[in-house]
């Protein structure tokens, strides 16, 4: 028994039982549609008290998996971009401590993209 591989096309504003029933192509099963997630950065905030010597400096913890982003490379430079748009945001008190962790992968976010996100994050602490 020789199984082939068959490409259904992309067409905008069908499904995809719909597009493969288009091209002419039937799926030996029913599609599973996967609910895209738009956030690909969660945060934690927790009010532990810090040593006193500490205190004046913001906690800041990021968490980025392996499992989730495989490059080294990509992953230095997503803790670098969080990082840079955590202290760029001056809504953040320096009594709590902050942890930011990638849930998805994001692909390669610009630091706009990911500014707004760890503004969007912060403020909905509010």
């Amino acid at each position: 028994m020789v199984l082939e591989k068959k490409c259904v096309p992309k067409m905008a504003g069908m499904s995809l039982k719909d597009a493969a029933k288009k091209a002419g192509i039937s799926l030996p099963f029913e599609p599973i549609l996967m609910p895209e997630v738009k956030d690909w950065l969660s945060l934690k905030v927790s009010s532990k008290s810090k040593p006193s010597s500490e205190s004046l400096k913001t906690s800041l913890l990021i968490s980025i998996p392996k499992k989730t982003v495989r490059l080294s490379t990509r992953r230095n430079r997503l803790k670098r971009l969080i990082r840079e748009a955590f202290r760029k945001e001056g809504l953040v008190n320096s009594e709590k401590i902050y942890q930011f962790r990638v849930i998805q992968d994001p692909g390669d976010p610009g630091f706009h993209e990911t500014r707004d996100r760890v503004e969007h994050l912060i403020k909905g602490l509010e």
